[in-house]
């Protein structure tokens, strides 16, 4: 079982960060969040109205997390409210159970705050103690500079160009397929 043990950073702006995996009860808070984030960027793969899982979904969806090796689910909290989440799973089948796909969010009102570092770096950390793990991969929009710096700080590499892989308003975006080795 992946669970991730509370940790708490200081931000640049002075608040406390608590990370910490998110658990069945966290299901409603979740929804939440997923909501209002939705609302607060274009560098997503999903948009406003687009949090589609029920509360019932989701209680079912993390328990099947925390219950697989090789994936977590994990929350940013400043106060009680989330304000970050990751999660991260692995394939399904002998060939590709040592890698996966992670996906992050941060509430726009802490960009800039380190959360985004905070919350990588611990999921990096937890990633590299996973034995069934050897590697990470995301996708990040080409335009989506801060990101892409952050990952690249961490140590992933572009490992490719996704041409027109997402749409926003009718607007095509490229990604960056990047990966890193944890092993």
């Amino acid at each position: 079982m992946a669970l991730i043990p509370p940790s708490e950073h200081t931000l640049r702006n002075g608040q406390t960060l608590t990370i910490r995996s998110v658990v069945p009860d966290d299901a409603v808070a979740l929804i939440a969040y997923l909501h209002a984030v939705s609302t607060e960027s274009e560098f997503l793969g999903f948009g406003p109205g687009e949090v589609s899982m029920t509360v019932e979904q989701e209680r079912d969806f993390l328990a099947h997390v925390g219950a697989s090796q090789g994936s977590v689910a994990m929350a940013g909290l400043i106060g009680g409210d989330i304000v970050a989440s990751l999660t991260f799973n692995t394939g399904f089948k002998s060939r590709t159970q040592h890698v996966g796909e992670v996906g992050m969010t941060v509430r726009r009102t802490l960009w800039g705050q380190s959360v985004g570092t905070a919350i990588a770096g611990t999921f990096l950390d937890w990633a590299r103690r996973e034995p069934s793990v050897t590697k990470v991969n995301l996708r990040v929009r080409t335009d989506n500079q801060r990101a892409l710096a952050l990952y690249q700080r961490l140590g992933f590499e572009v490992e490719g160009t996704l041409r027109r892989d997402i749409r926003v308003d009718g607007q095509y975006f490229d990604h960056y397929a990047m990966g890193l080795c944890v092993d």
